[in-house]
């Protein structure tokens, strides 16, 4: 199982430290300490850089946030979130 984690990683790369990120705290059971875990070994073994690593990071736990708050508000009071342009 830790190949096919590995592999992912080492395939997708970038996207798959935002997807990993982003999904941390979501439905979905994916730690995010193991997504962290990976990309420092990433970095450290040199397959991927460190500042981009991190801003791809950050970038995929605002945008998990930011989903997160925008699910709520629309379950909450949907008429409220959509914009009517009448």
């Amino acid at each position: 199982m830790s190949q096919l984690i590995f592999s992912w990683f080492d395939q997708f790369g970038y996207l798959a430290i935002f997807i990993g990120v982003m999904l941390d705290n979501a439905v979905f059971p994916i730690p995010g300490e193991i997504v962290t875990l990976l990309t420092g070994s990433m970095v450290a073994e040199g397959r991927c850089a460190y500042l981009p690593a991190v801003l791809v990071a950050s970038i995929g736990d605002v945008r998990r946030v930011y989903s997160v708050a925008a699910l709520a508000i629309a379950a909450c009071n949907p008429s409220s979130f959509f914009v009517n342009s009448s």
